[in-house]
Formats: structure tokens, C-alpha cells, sequence
């Protein structure tokens, strides 16, 4: 592990971005080396530090504000977002972020938030969320668009609810 560290940190100086990318993805990169990587010129190298789940939630915190959509879009995939960075991110101006947010968001109450949303994908990513609750699932199945009545409806089959 010595010896990955060492490449690494060296590989964050390289002029080649597919180099840094590799560095940035790589699940065995220590925390120290993506606080680094964060403020690389690359939005490619940018996005595989927001993917990678060793990366510091402050530094999820400053890469949701990326000027790049794909790099906030994948703070919003990194298991390791918090549910104040998932917020922000459900705000956001680009619909594709946006979507990708409310289906990792976990906490509860935003979640009931959002399936009141008057965007129907808004509504149907809920239905898609796995952790969306019954009580929600359950009032999507009669939503208004068919695409998030079906989701819902799957997803309450997906939890083994039969009606019962």
C-alpha cells in the first residue's frame, strides 16, 4: 500500500489527465490525494474524485457547486453525499443533477417532499429511490403520470407488497 501511495501522489503532477483519472477513481486512493485531485483542471478527473467514496464529505460540500453538471451529478451518486449536500443537489439547475440527487436522497421527509414535485421525472425517480417509504410508494401508484404510477407500483412489488 506504501509503495500505491507514493505512485499516487506522484501521479497527481502528471500532465496526462487520463493518468490523474485513473489516480482519481482508484478506490485505494487515500483521502489527502482527492483533496488534491478536487481542484484539478479536468472535469473528468473532478467527477471520479466525486465518485470515489473515499473522498471527504467537505470536499463533496465544494465539488456540488462545480461549475461542471457532471461533476455534481456524480456528488450526487457517491454513497457518502449527505443528505444536506442531496438537497442542495435536487435544486439544482440541471434537470439530469437533479434527478440523479432524489435517487440517492435518504432522508425521509425530503423524499415525501419531492413526490409532491410538479415534475413528473422528479416524481418518478422517487418511485425509482430504493429508499423511499411505503407510505409514499403507495401514494405514487395513483400518481397522474403513468411512467411514475408503474415505477411505483414495480418498486412496491420490488418490496414484496401485495396489497394486503
Amino acid at each position: 500500500m506504501k509503495r500505491y501511495i507514493k505512485s499516487a501522489i506522484t501521479n497527481i503532477f502528471d500532465e496526462d489527465p487520463e493518468v490523474r483519472e485513473q489516480v482519481a477513481k482508484d478506490p485505494r486512493t487515500p483521502a489527502d490525494v482527492l483533496v488534491k485531485l478536487a481542484d484539478d483542471d479536468s472535469g473528468y478527473v473532478r467527477s471520479y474524485v466525486a465518485e470515489n467514496p473515499n473522498t471527504p464529505v467537505d470536499v463533496l460540500k465544494q465539488l456540488a457547486c462545480d461549475l461542471s453538471q457532471g461533476v455534481r451529478g456524480s456528488v450526487a451518486m457517491n454513497p457518502n453525499a449527505s443528505d444536506q449536500i442531496l438537497k442542495v443537489l435536487t435544486k439544482d439547475w440541471d434537470s439530469w443533477v437533479r434527478l440523479m440527487a432524489v435517487r440517492h436522497v435518504r432522508d425521509k421527509n425530503l423524499l415525501a417532499q419531492l413526490a409532491e414535485d410538479e415534475d413528473p421525472d422528479i416524481r418518478y425517480n422517487v418511485a425509482y429511490n430504493l429508499n423511499t417509504p411505503l407510505d409514499i410508494l403507495l401514494r405514487l401508484q395513483y400518481d397522474e403520470d403513468e411512467d411514475t404510477k408503474l415505477q411505483a407500483l414495480s418498486s412496491l412489488r420490488d418490496l414484496g407488497y401485495t396489497g394486503d
